[in-house]
């Protein structure tokens, strides 16, 4: 800072002044104090995997589908939702306490809002539940972290599911084994294993 204040003084040839000056810092970096909520979710579909690319809703054209959380959205928002996923809440205190479990939630999430194609619920350990309208079965999702120079980076499970929706709702056959589905996420590539949910699976609670 005094070798560019000695510069810029210099170039409009005046004296600098005597007393110091102290620079006021730019704060520190820290997360954003507000997440969005609904996304337009624009996929594309290409031989190394599913690319995902979110904007926060209304922002820009619409996409493949919206996505959005229950209950932190407006009720119109959620309404149009193609996904509409739940995060798990935080352990109640209270002497009494009603829980939804995964199977329960997708189940009332799809009758409750016909609009939406898939409902999801994500799981404390991690994991997603998803439920696909018109499809038999709930699926398991699970997206694998990567590993990079010592780091490990994870993304919003919620990417994950946006990237399962697009291909459970595509013309393609539904699927009735473990697959692995590349989800491609700037130049990143994040695998996430899908496969038919259990019954332990359906019932844990969120």
């Amino acid at each position: 800072m005094d070798r560019l204040r000695t510069e810029v003084y210099a170039l409009l040839g005046l004296a600098p002044p005597t007393h110091d000056f102290a620079p006021r810092l730019l704060p520190s970096p820290a997360p954003a104090t507000r997440v969005p909520a609904a996304f337009d979710v624009h996929v594309e579909t290409t031989a190394a995997g599913v690319r995902i690319t979110r904007h926060p809703a209304g922002t820009g054209l619409p996409g493949h589908h919206l996505a959005v959380e229950d209950g932190a959205a407006s009720e119109q928002l959620t309404r149009s939702a193609g996904l509409l996923y739940r995060r798990p809440l935080p352990a109640s205190a209270a002497p009494v306490d009603l829980a939804w479990t995964a199977d329960g939630w997708t189940r009332h999430a799809l009758s409750a809002y016909p609009s939406s194609r898939s409902a999801a619920a994500l799981l404390p350990s991690g994991g997603c539940l998803l439920r696909v309208r018109g499809h038999e079965q709930t699926y398991a999702v699970q997206v694998e972290p990567r590993s990079e120079g010592g780091r490990m980076i994870r993304i919003d499970p919620a990417v994950a599911l946006s990237a399962v929706h697009a291909r459970l709702v595509s013309p393609q056959p539904a699927l009735d084994s473990r697959t692995v589905l590349n989800c491609l996420l700037g130049e990143r590539t994040f695998p996430i294993t899908l496969h038919p949910a259990t019954d332990a699976e359906a019932t844990q609670l969120i």
